[in-house]
């Protein structure tokens, strides 16, 4: 057989899902480039450009062939990436492989694949956005042979774990505050100045520009966090929990217990406000792109706070209570200061510099904006707390968004210490899991493991 591209339907689900999820933004960037050009809205349009053209190049660069008991995949737009799978051993090459169907995927009468690999730590999820009927057919009999770990018990043995569900008031008011819709407003509040400009183009007031600007991102922001949980229930048999999630997409995953190394606790800004946390599966061999397909290994999306302890205990007992007792390290006030005071000596040199290119308004709703979008990789060594015990690891780290990672202390791949003048930030400790996550702790003892 020669190597297959999946359907030209690609084209038309790809585009589709993206003008749906970043139209809200691209789209009025496309008048802005012309009516307002400037160094911010050119840098946005370049950006969402480059993923039009990245989507592009991605249908020719994934393709696959079988050939006998060989499936080859190739994929990668700048680096090409091949990969044999002999059918006698997937069950050591592959961690799991998933068949969705997305609201838009429905639209034009196609089906997805994603194919996890085993230990992947430098690979992404091989996927597939549009096959048809026939190629789906092929691919699910080559991959047949691939046996779970644990088997998979009926649907009509799996019981329904209330918990999960969310009631719609809940839903609405975690969906009404978000740190991308926060830097959202910073974006729009940099268009104030260049009213003027714009009512040469367009017959309207100041009120209706801004009312909207802002409650069309909120109206977004409320619809997308509706259909990510509206739906969403976990269900649980002997050996394994079952996540479904059915409003507009066909999702059902299978993730058998035995497969949950660790978890991850989520407490985003719009969750702490109303004490909700997100619980996550680590799988043994969860894939890189954590933040894509993170959503996949949801458990309880927006469990109360009070209600965590209990649940822990009831459904991952592995997971030793203690941690959450345990005193964490925390660094000296003083090597807290002189890392803030790295952070700031970084934004007031970008904000001085992007003043030749804007007005001082703009460089200010740039340098909020980028602090928003980047707090957890500026702020993480400063705010990540630490405790273990001889098996596990709990971190904790997060200034707006707040995330806590229980891990078992084999999950540990590497532990890299970095100075950065270490008289006043002290040394940063970064932690790199077996599946690539990274960790890092603003640390100056070098016996807190």
């Amino acid at each position: 057989m020669k190597a297959r591209h999946q359907s030209v339907k690609y084209f038309a689900v790809k585009y589709t899902e993206f003008f749906v999820r970043n139209g809200l933004i691209y789209l009025p960037l496309l008048v802005f480039i012309f009516i307002l050009p400037n160094f911010w809205t050119l840098l946005l349009f370049l950006g969402y450009t480059s993923s039009l053209i990245a989507i592009f190049l991605r249908y020719f660069t994934t393709t696959y062939r079988i050939e006998a008991d060989t499936l080859t995949l190739t994929t990668g737009v700048i680096a090409k990436t091949t990969l044999k799978l002999k059918q006698a051993e997937l069950s050591h090459t592959l961690s799991n492989f998933r068949v969705e169907q997305t609201i838009y995927q429905k639209l034009f009468r196609t089906q997805g694949i994603q194919i996890y690999l085993n230990n992947s730590t430098t690979e992404e999820a091989i996927e597939f956005f549009a096959l048809t009927p026939e190629q789906l057919a092929q691919l699910q009999e080559f991959l047949a042979a691939f046996q779970p770990a644990t088997e998979i018990v009926a649907e009509n043995k799996a019981s329904l774990i209330e918990k999960s569900q969310t009631d719609f008031l809940t839903i609405v008011k975690t969906g009404l505050i978000s740190t991308r819709y926060l830097a959202y407003l910073a974006l729009v509040l940099q268009l104030e100045e260049q009213f003027p400009q714009l009512q040469r183009f367009f017959d309207l007031t100041a009120l209706w520009f801004w009312a909207v600007l802002v409650s069309g991102a909120l109206f977004f922001s409320l619809a997308y966090h509706y259909i990510s949980f509206a739906k969403f229930s976990l269900w649980e048999t002997e050996h394994n929990f079952i996540v479904k999630n059915h409003f507009f997409t066909t999702d059902q995953n299978t993730i058998p217990k035995s497969a949950i190394v660790g978890l991850e606790l989520n407490s985003d800004l719009n969750r702490r406000l109303f004490k909700l946390t997100c619980i996550t599966a680590i799988l043994a061999n969860s894939d890189t792109d954590q933040d894509e397909n993170r959503s996949k290994n949801f458990l309880f999306p927006l469990l109360p706070t009070h209600e965590l302890l209990p649940t822990l205990a009831r459904y991952f007992p592995r997971i030793p209570r203690e941690l959450f007792e345990l005193p964490s390290y925390r660094p000296k006030v003083r090597y807290q200061l002189g890392y803030l005071l790295k952070i700031g000596i970084l934004g007031a040199s970008l904000y001085f510099i992007l003043q030749f290119f804007m007005s001082w308004l703009s460089a200010l709703g740039v340098i909020v904006t980028g602090m928003l979008l980047l707090s957890r990789l500026l702020f993480e060594p400063l705010t990540t707390r630490m405790a273990h015990t001889p098996d596990y690891f709990i971190f904790t780290s997060g200034l707006i968004n707040k995330r806590t990672y229980i891990l078992p202390r084999k999950m540990l791949a590497s532990i890299k210490t970095t100075d950065y003048l270490d008289i006043i930030v002290g040394s940063t400790l970064t932690f790199t899991t077996t599946d690539g996550k990274t960790i890092r702790l603003l640390s100056t003892d070098e016996n807190i493991l």
